[in-house]
């Protein structure tokens, strides 16, 4: 790797300890060693082993993305009423076929 990252004696140990949880195969990865380091600096290895946790965890393979569909519209029939002052019935056309005989 050319690009060595420089970490001071003093967090040598803490930076070592925080870059343990981190996966093997990311353990390379400058970047994350960057922000290791940032994160020790500014909060100690409380804050590191914190934000570090995303990092270490994976993600998983199997998830699949649903869009999820619009619910139905449902439409109740209207009955028309005829609407006389004393006695308000139904028309004839909009009785059911039982109530016709």
């Amino acid at each position: 790797m050319a690009d060595k990252l420089e970490v001071p004696e003093t967090l040598k140990m803490t930076f070592k300890r925080v870059l343990q949880r981190v996966p093997a195969d990311r353990r390379d990865n400058i970047k994350i060693q960057k922000n290791i380091l940032l994160f020790l600096k500014l909060g100690g290895e409380r804050l590191a082993r914190a934000r570090i946790k995303p990092i270490a965890s994976p993600f998983p393979g199997n998830i699949s993305v649903v869009k999820p569909r619009p619910l139905p519209v449902v439409v109740a029939p209207v009955v028309k009423a005829v609407v006389d002052n004393k006695n308000p019935t139904l028309t004839e056309e909009d009785k059911s076929p039982e109530e016709q005989d």
